[in-house]
């Protein structure tokens, strides 16, 4: 599993990839080209020792090893480099002469190697050759008393002076690799990173990966400054979910009841249950939209309905179903608030009332909406449900995290429940989508619900005769919930 976590990371991150590859290899580049090339002259010696008498060869050479380890010090002593400046008229002072030499021994012989790096090729092979003729002379005189006939210790020049003919720094295409490595090692982890580190879900595919379901939709964000941008966005993004959902042909009896619901407070389910409605409402369907987050109402508002009563009237037991339908401006669409605040709506929702609302609601509608409370921290959606033919999850795009979906699927679970699929909304908060309308700051949760309102006078308008007949909600009857309540039919949980 972890394995394919960081080849989809790999795979949905290639652009970074790409970037900080080229970022990589351009840096190496420039450093190419900026550094000054580096040119290096080389010289070695051979180290020799007379044997004396009753010394074995083997004794002449370990006695030559050590003196080495001597000759390499003093090659960069300051009486050396007064040597080299002399013959070789090096305008150079004895710091920066010391810092081109260097000497190194071989291990295990009596080699004795030195190096001279500079940036003037020709300055190097000059110090080179200074090195050469002179270090033997002054071994000569430290070592052997200036005395050549009795030397202990001679120095011959066996390789060199060798001028290197191309720079040995910087090494052009050993640099492009470490940039492209390091650039493609630094993209890898980003992106690794970036699908592993992030705990929001922003598209469908994570979406998916964490769920396991299917996306019916996908909501825009809405600039409520353009009305009629926002609206032809919003009416888009809904037909593609009815037509996702398979209800722009007649509902079967397994999609009557659909329950629209969300992770979180403020993913947008209300906007997205009131256009589904709308939508299906528009396609001749006889629609009802019930208002079943009976903590923080918002449908009174949106459709300029009367409130005193509603859902809570009827799952109380006071009032009908009949009594409390009410007519909207939208044609053949029809809702059923709230109603009056109750301190307990889970134990509302779990009352026979409820049961035997939905069969009344779906023998005698198309559809029946049902626009449920967010399913954390609360139960009452999960309360809901378990009375849904389907179920689908509005999940708000870079604010709802993993593991709330997790726990939001975990609560679906034991209802039994048929998770249609899910709606990844890209929209704002309820409490910015008014914006630009010169309303108040302190916003409902069904901001941005009137760009699914007609005009005044259009068709669907209050008051207006657009021939269609509508929902009478005096004519629901028992017979029609008996007959509902047959039908209805119940399917696991899982994908549809």
């Amino acid at each position: 599993m972890a394995l394919q976590v960081y080849l989809r990371a790999i795979v949905t991150g290639w652009w970074i990839i790409v970037i900080t590859l080229i970022v990589g290899l351009g840096l190496a580049t420039a450093y190419n080209s900026i550094s000054k090339p580096i040119y290096s002259s080389s010289v070695k010696f051979f180290v020799s020792t007379q044997s004396e008498v009753g010394e074995t060869p083997l004794q002449a050479d370990e006695f030559a090893q050590r003196r080495i380890n001597s000759y390499v010090q003093l090659m960069t002593s300051e009486a050396m480099i007064n040597k080299v400046k002399q013959s070789s008229d090096i305008d150079l002072s004895v710091p920066q002469l010391t810092s081109m030499i260097s000497a190194y021994s071989d291990p295990e012989t009596v080699l004795l190697g030195v190096e001279v790096h500079d940036t003037d090729k020709d300055r190097s092979f000059a110090i080179a050759r200074a090195v050469a003729e002179d270090f033997g002379a002054l071994v000569a005189e430290l070592d052997n008393r200036g005395n050549a006939e009795a030397a202990n210790v001679k120095l011959n020049v066996v390789s060199g002076p060798t001028l290197t003919a191309t720079p040995i720094s910087p090494r052009t295409t050993l640099n492009l690799a470490l940039g492209g490595i390091v650039g493609l090692a630094l993209g890898l982890a980003v992106a690794i990173l970036r699908k592993t580190a992030k705990k929001t879900v922003g598209t469908d595919a994570e979406l998916a990966e964490v769920l396991g379901l299917p996306s019916v939709g996908f909501v825009p964000r809405l600039r409520m400054g353009h009305r009629d941008d926002a609206r032809a966005a919003l009416t888009i993004a809904t037909e593609r979910i009815v037509t996702n959902l398979g209800l722009d042909t007649l509902p079967s009896a397994e999609t009557r009841v659909i329950q629209v619901t969300s992770v979180n407070p403020g993913d947008g389910r209300t906007l997205i249950a009131s256009s589904l409605a709308t939508t299906l409402a528009g396609l001749d369907r006889r629609v009802v939209l019930v208002e079943g987050d009976l903590r923080s109402p918002a449908l009174r508002e949106a459709y300029d309905v009367a409130g005193e009563t509603g859902l809570s009237d009827i799952l109380d037991g006071r009032l009908s179903a009949s009594a409390v339908i009410q007519e909207t401006s939208i044609g053949l669409l029809s809702v059923i608030t709230a109603g009056t605040p109750h301190s307990n709506p889970s134990e509302l929702l779990t009352s026979r009332h409820f049961v035997d609302l939905i069969d009344e609601l779906s023998a005698h509608f198309d559809v029946v909406v049902i626009d449920s409370p967010p399913l954390l921290p609360h139960i009452d959606s999960t309360v809901i449900a378990k009375r849904a033919d389907g179920v689908v999850l509005v999940v708000g795009r870079d604010r709802t995290t993993k593991q709330q979906l997790r726990d939001a699927a975990a609560a679906l679970a034991p209802t039994s429940s048929r998770v249609l699929g899910t709606v990844l909304n890209a929209s704002p908060a309820a409490r910015g989508l008014f914006a630009g309308f010169g309303t108040p700051r302190r916003q409902s949760p069904s901001a941005g619900i009137e760009l699914l309102l007609p005009p005044s006078g259009a068709k669907g308008a209050p008051g207006a005769d657009d021939g269609e007949p509508r929902a009478d909600p005096a004519s629901i009857s028992d017979d029609d919930a008996g007959t509902a309540r047959d039908r209805r039919k119940k399917v696991p949980v899982g994908k549809p």
